[in-house]
């Protein structure tokens, strides 16, 4: 059955991954997906991140990427302050 299915060499962007960490060069610059790494290959949490955090929530802890659906209310904001309120946008 899985012979004819042909084989996928993986998503070419998200490839970019393997060869940044593959590459030795000490002055290489992550063009992946574009999350921010410090010096020692950890997702930090930056110092804005923190004060924003402590004045609305705990714990303080790293966070990646959003969910592709985004965060609730959060793209209908971003439409009314870009467009205004009665923008008739095409969802």
């Amino acid at each position: 059955m899985f012979a004819n299915i042909d084989y996928y060499a993986g998503d070419p962007i998200l490839g970019l991954m393997d060869k940044f960490v593959a590459d030795p060069n000490a002055n290489k610059v992550n063009l992946g997906i574009g999350i921010y790494y410090d010096e020692n290959g950890q997702l930090p949490v930056l110092d804005c991140v923190k004060t924003a955090e402590q004045r609305i929530a705990n714990p303080i802890a790293p966070r990646p990427y959003l969910p592709m659906a985004d965060l609730p209310g959060h793209r209908q904001a971003c439409q009314d302050l870009l467009f205004g309120k009665d923008a008739q946008i095409l969802q």
